[in-house]
């Protein structure tokens, strides 16, 4: 159940890695229509979510993401 675990855990940071690295402004759109959808957002986008930094902060977390993988694979690995 450990291995199996581990293995599943690993391939979903795999791509959460690849998509917050690759696809940043597509992650983005689709958070900000989340939080229009659920009525979070009343009189349009926030100002952070318009400047280059939000970008760089999903590609961290995707770089994260790739670097939990490999912690994971190695403990498969192992």
């Amino acid at each position: 159940m450990d291995f199996a675990l581990n293995a599943v855990m690993a391939f979903f940071f795999l791509v959460a890695g690849i998509v917050c690295i690759q696809r940043p402004r597509q992650l983005l759109a689709w958070l900000l229509a989340y939080f229009s959808r659920a009525g979070l957002l009343q009189e349009g986008p926030p100002s952070w979510t318009q400047g280059p930094g939000i970008l760089l902060f999903i590609r961290i977390l995707g770089f994260l993401s790739l670097l939990n993988f490999t912690m994971h694979l190695a403990y498969l690995v192992r």
